[in-house]
């Protein structure tokens, strides 16, 4: 019988959770009303790229892209590298320029096509990106950093 009590009060008292309290009540809401709620998705740069959607401003194209949807993903060759990150290669409509995007780096690097009527390599002192047979192989300081795949 008691334990019959206890799970007929268990029940009323679950039942009573459920539903609106109708009192008035004397606490107050701490919630400032004027305060706006945080956008997700609200996070456009000053080219208006959406990073939270991976966009990201390029320099060649002058657009917002995701680099990792029209760029060229090389690979890190070097043991020093993080194995996990690779950097990115964004050409410009006429080829004369790529736009680098590699990891740890402030903002992209753009590299100017070596020769005139020469393609297949882009510097720019520092930085040497070279397209032979459709792999690209990025170095810096004539040290192979980077490394597409066909």
């Amino acid at each position: 019988m008691k334990k019959t009590v206890i799970a007929l009060l268990s029940i009323i008292s679950l039942a009573n959770c459920g539903q609106k309290q109708t009192e008035n009540t004397s606490v107050t809401d701490t919630t400032a009303i004027s305060e706006a709620p945080v956008m997700v998705g609200n996070d456009l740069d000053k080219h208006g790229c959406k990073g939270s959607a991976g966009y990201t401003w390029s320099v060649v194209r002058n657009e917002c892209v995701r680099i990792f949807e029209v760029g060229i993903r090389l690979d890190p060759q070097d043991a020093t590298l993080d194995q996990t990150l690779s950097a990115f290669a964004i050409a410009s409509a006429d080829s004369t320029q790529m736009e680098l995007y590699v990891p740890k780096s402030d903002g992209s690097i753009v590299l100017k096509i070596a020769k005139e009527n020469e393609t297949g390599t882009w510097n720019d002192g520092n930085w040497l990106l070279t397209q032979r047979k459709g792999i690209y192989t990025l170095e810096e300081g004539k040290k192979i950093r980077y490394r597409s795949h066909l």
